[in-house]
This record gives structure tokens, sequence and C-alpha cells, in this order.
């Protein structure tokens, strides 16, 4: 019965070996992490921007004060073309937001405005491509003239 486990042994090793080169000579071998991160990373882009709100003052003097504000907390609406999933990115204390992406091209949308505030900068179409950033910077008109 010892002999009959080792030569079973045997063979099993020999098989796991012969599918393991097999599998190598055809280029099907296990990718190294360096590979995987590089082939992940070129498959990713990076949406960015900042929402800002603006004009804060009806008159905006040279040199004087900016006349536009940072909005934190807005969520942005990031949608792909046919079966993709949604996403949302939420803006920091500054405005801004950082969304890695699949490369493709998406829709990019806003929730509903306060009254009497709008923006011309959505919806807008954006093109994410592979180890880049994208910007896309979203104003907040107030109405203020």
């Amino acid at each position: 019965m010892d002999i009959f486990r080792s030569c079973l042994n045997i063979l099993n090793l020999t098989l796991a070996l012969g599918l393991f080169w097999v599998g190598c000579s055809a280029g099907g071998g296990p990718a190294t992490a360096g590979e995987q991160k590089g082939k992940a990373f070129s498959e990713l882009g990076v949406l960015v921007g900042q929402v800002t709100r603006g004009p804060l003052r009806p008159v905006e003097r040279e040199g004087g004060p900016p006349n536009a504000a940072p909005v934190p907390g807005v969520r942005i609406k990031i949608m792909g073309q046919g079966a993709q999933e949604s996403r949302v990115a939420v803006t920091d204390q500054e405005g801004h937001y950082r969304l890695s992406l699949p490369v493709g091209t998406y829709r990019v949308e806003m929730g509903p405005l306060p009254p009497m505030q709008f923006t011309k900068d959505l919806p807008a179409t954006v093109t994410i491509t592979p180890g880049q950033e994208t910007r896309k910077n979203i104003l907040i008109d107030t109405g203020m003239r």
C-alpha cells in the first residue's frame, strides 16, 4: 500500500509540473507583481476637479479677494457608457474631488442646486485616458451681478 501511495504522489507531482510548464510556455504563466501593477495602472485614469461658487460680490476689484469660494460636500455623479456602473465623488473642504476610473468616456452630473443657482459646466462628457489626469472644474453660478 505504501508503494501505491508513493507512485500516486510521484504521478501527481509529475502532472502538476507538466501543467505548470505548459501554462508558462504558452505565455499563460503567472504575472509578477510589477506586471500586475503596471497593467492595472495603465487601464486606469483619474478624474480631478474643483467645485466653486461665485460670484460672491457684484463687483470684482483687481487685486481684491477671490470672487468665488470652494464648495465642500458636493456629490459629483460619474456615469459610464453602456452597462458600466455610476460612481460618486464628494468634494473635500477645498471643493476638490478625485476619482480613479477605468479608461473610457463618462458623463458627469451633479444633484439639484439651491434656488437661483446654476452651472453651465454640467452635464459634461469626459474621456479618461490611461495613466493620466483629466480635469473637470465646475463653477456654480450664484446669479449675483
